[in-house]
């Protein structure tokens, strides 16, 4: 009966990494360091990228499907960055397993430089 024979078991679910997200820091119940990653924020919410550029890279994603649809082969595209100009669009070369549509395209680029 004395105090320090009193066992209490207490359970309790512990994060296994520090929060990354401000959701995961406001549902932690205690307080916690927390310096939000920007980019992984803005990639969870939809904001990475704006309306226009969402917009560009649907039509061309369109692009590269009917290129799909038509050759019955994968295609590569590849965009110029800098110009945000579309280069070259590649299909996969029938009867050659080992050469893939990205690797195709990004040789014909490399041809040209």
């Amino acid at each position: 009966k004395q105090w320090y024979q009193r066992r209490v078991r207490v359970s309790v679910t512990l994060p296994a990494s520090v929060p990354l997200t401000t959701a995961q820091r406001d549902s932690c119940p205690w307080p916690v360091s927390f310096h939000p990653n920007q980019d992984l924020e803005s990639r969870l919410n939809g904001t990475v990228f704006s309306d226009t550029e969402r917009d560009l890279i649907c039509k061309r994603m369109e692009k590269v499907v009917q290129r799909l649809r038509e050759t019955k082969r994968n295609c590569a595209l590849i965009v110029d960055p800098v110009r945000n100009t579309e280069i070259d669009m590649e299909p996969d070369p029938p009867f050659e397993s080992l050469r893939h549509a990205a690797f195709v395209a990004i040789s014909v680029v490399a041809k040209t430089q």
